[in-house]
């Protein structure tokens, strides 16, 4: 048995040499053939090299399957020495790799296991095939079979003339069929699918939305996961109906309400619509999403028509009758409720009283001929907290309220009770007294003094060598005015005759004693004097706003405005 292998493969080494004469052979073993000097066979085992021109070498890389979708070549790629078993048969055809074929004129199968049989067809990577003139598959798996047909998506398939599959997956089949979306499917002469896992079937059929599906000659689908069924057939967007209205009045509680995402299918289009026939009845319910027909409409419509046969005038009489008796019921009952309201919206609390917290209110309502009476109660424990409750009596219609009400915020320091407001009255009315007894003595020491009313309108200064400044500084000196912050009155600086009667009655109102200076100093600044007393009394706002819940205000001895007047009530006078 030895013998016999080691004579065949004798034989075939010898075989092999006969039919390598004249080839250009580098170096190949015994098993390889080559016919013609012009075929080229390199560093390969068991290649096959017949016609002219033909070339058969060993691939440095190779390609695996893919692990998951539109993982990188870098990845899948395989390097080594790929070399035997393959086959070139024709003219200037190239075979590389393991297992590969060539056949044909300018063919080219590049990677283990491809075939590329034609005119010019490549197949280009691990396990493509490409067939026919100019065919071409460019990616692991793919297949090209037509007249410059493409496949150049993993795993894709191209077959027809000028067919074109571009993703992974895609499946063109049909002249001119193209198939670019992954996963996509265009079957039919000029059928387009074009987007993720969309699908084209039948002439010039067209699908160009992701999971969209065309189905008849130029059936055209363009809208997220609808279906265009029938030729001409065109989707459009589907919109969400939850309700509808018929003759003014409106349905609602529909199931299944649709939406743009869900899709629509069409058998039709605008001016080209279609019929659906042979519909079995689906199922009539309130979770019901089934299509009805045509029986199932009509029975609806017959049996309504049916009970309106049988319904007699009188029936109908009544039904009307006890519908209006309905209505005018709640008509009533309306009434009472706003009557009711009303009188509620009457009660209204007193102001806050420390020695009596308890309030009653009553209060009369009136609505659409409903009259209606409410009584109601308010506990106040201080001024912040106040407790109701209320309800009405007489319409039979009963309504109840309670509430409790607080005030919140920073509380102002002064009391607005009137137990509080009342004390302040009473302090200061006897304010008003003790100031009214010094202001009767200050008019005795005034009043028997003759008025000059020339010398109201302007104040002169008082000259320098004045007696006045000398009697002031006597004033200053014993404690009964202040001066500047250095003690002193600064007798070289001229006085107004408004600043020396001003200074005369903060004296009087310090406490000086009405000595013949004094007497002298009234007699002499008494129209001054007297003006000052007439003056009235402003309120200043010292800050915050009119609304302003904590503001500060005080009262000025005087009602000119704040700019014609300094802080000591004397006026300002505009040289300008």
């Amino acid at each position: 048995m030895r013998e016999m292998k080691h004579s065949k493969k004798l034989a075939f080494a010898v075989l092999a040499a006969v039919t390598a004469v004249g080839a250009n052979v580098n170096p190949v073993d015994a098993a390889s053939v080559v016919m013609d000097n012009t075929n080229v066979v390199t560093g390969t085992n068991n290649a096959v090299a017949y016609g002219s021109g033909n070339t058969v070498k060993e691939s440095a890389a190779n390609f695996r399957d893919r692990d998951y979708e539109n993982e990188p070549d870098d990845a899948t790629k395989k390097t080594g020495d790929w070399k035997s078993n393959s086959v070139a048969i024709g003219v200037n055809n190239t075979a590389a790799g393991t297992s590969a074929l060539a056949m044909g004129n300018s063919s080219k199968a590049l990677m283990n296991e491809s075939i590329a049989i034609g005119h010019s067809a490549e197949a280009q990577r691990t396990w493509s095939t490409a067939i026919g003139t100019r065919a071409k598959a460019s990616e692991v798996r793919s297949q090209a079979i037509g007249y410059e047909a493409l496949a150049s998506g993993y795993k894709s398939n191209a077959i027809g003339s000028s067919a074109q599959a571009t993703n992974n997956h895609s499946v063109a089949m049909g002249s001119s069929a193209l198939a670019s979306g992954d996963h996509a499917q265009a079957f039919g002469a000029g059928a387009q699918a074009t987007n993720v896992r969309s699908n084209a079937f039948g002439s010039d059929a067209s699908a160009k939305a992701d999971y969209a599906m065309a189905i008849g000659d130029h059936a055209n689908a363009t809208h997220l996961n609808s279906i265009a069924l029938g030729t001409g057939s065109t989707t459009s967007e589907a919109t969400a109906q939850s309700s509808a209205t018929i003759a003014g009045h409106t349905f609602g509680g529909f199931a299944g309400v649709g939406s743009a995402a869900n899709g629509s299918v069409s058998v039709g289009k605008a001016g080209a619509e279609r019929q659906v026939k042979n519909v079995a009845a689906g199922e009539i319910s309130a979770t019901s999403t089934d299509a009805v027909n045509g029986s199932q409409l009509y029975s609806v419509a017959n049996d309504l028509q049916t009970q309106i046969n049988n319904s007699t005038p009188g029936q109908i009489n009544n039904n009307i009758k006890n519908l209006t008796s309905r209505v005018g019921t709640v008509e009533r009952r309306v009434n009472k409720v706003g009557a009711g309201s009303a009188a509620l919206a009457a009660l209204h609390p007193l102001d806050f009283n420390p020695d009596d917290k308890w309030t009653i209110a009553a209060g009369y309502g009136h609505y659409h001929n409903a009259n209606s009476a409410a009584l109601g109660a308010f506990y106040r424990p201080n001024e912040d907290t106040m407790f109701s409750v209320g309800g009405t009596v007489g319409t039979g219609e009963t309504q109840l309220n309670a509430g409790v009400s607080i005030r919140l915020g920073k509380r102002s320091p002064e009391s607005r009770s009137r137990v509080a407001m009342g004390r302040e009255i009473a302090e200061l009315n006897a304010r008003l007294q003790d100031m009214e007894n010094k202001y009767n003595n200050l008019l005795q020491i005034l009043t028997p003094h003759a008025i000059d009313p020339s010398k109201t309108a302007e104040f002169p200064d008082v000259p320098r060598n004045h007696w006045a400044y000398q009697y002031i500084s006597q004033l200053a000196g014993n404690g009964i005015l202040v001066g500047y912050p250095d003690g002193t009155f600064k007798g070289d600086v001229k006085m107004t005759r408004y600043e020396f009667a001003t200074m005369l009655y903060r004296a009087l109102q310090n406490g000086a004693p009405i000595d013949e200076n004094m007497k002298r100093a009234l007699n002499e600044f008494g129209p001054e004097l007297q003006n000052i007393r007439l003056n009235h009394f402003r309120v200043d706002r010292i800050s915050g706003d009119d609304n302003d819940r904590h503001k500060t205000e005080r009262v000025r001895v005087n009602n000119e405005p704040k700019n014609e007047r300094d802080v000591y009530g004397s006026r300002i006078y505009n040289n300008q």
